[in-house]
């Protein structure tokens, strides 16, 4: 199985947030770990050549934002 990390883009993002925590706490329920309870919301005028792509001189970025929320839980 290939897991692939996606941006999700604004407003859709926030604007689901309650969903994004019924859902955590749900996770959570079942022994589950989550790095976080929501997920990392891209503004609009950082948004590449699709609704689920971060603009290229973005990449790096976000690849640190989740590299340091993954990172933050091992061992955990």
């Amino acid at each position: 199985m290939h897991l692939r990390a996606r941006p999700l883009t604004e407003p859709n993002c926030s604007n689901s947030d309650d969903f994004f925590r019924q859902a955590a706490r749900m996770i959570r329920s079942t022994g589950l770990a989550l790095a976080q309870e929501t997920p990392i919301c891209i503004p609009d005028d950082e948004i590449g050549d699709g609704k689920d792509h971060v603009r290229p001189d973005l990449k790096s970025e976000y690849t640190r934002r989740y590299f340091e929320l993954i990172a933050g839980t091992v061992g955990k």
